[in-house]
């Protein structure tokens, strides 16, 4: 049986690497915000796939945010909610 923490986990699978890197060569990434990105990426095809709403990256790095929003991830910024 799966847990809600389980659902929150999301695998980290043999192609976010790959992805990893070329995100952070076309968007100028560091290497832990382009692994994120990456998995967020996956994750929303994934989502999408099924048929559900869109994932929501939250962060407050703009470059991270900019790059996300250039692949067509919904973002949210935790800075623009005191």
């Amino acid at each position: 049986r799966r847990t809600a923490r389980d659902r929150r986990r999301a695998p980290f699978r043999n192609h976010h690497p790959r992805a990893a890197i070329a995100l952070a060569e076309v968007h100028g990434l560091r290497a832990y915000d382009a692994v994120q990105l990456a998995a967020a990426v996956d994750r929303d095809n994934g989502r999408i796939a099924l048929g559900m709403s869109a994932a929501t990256l939250v962060s407050a790095d703009q470059e991270l945010n900019a790059a996300a929003v250039m692949c067509g991830l919904v973002v949210g910024d935790p800075n623009l909610h005191p």
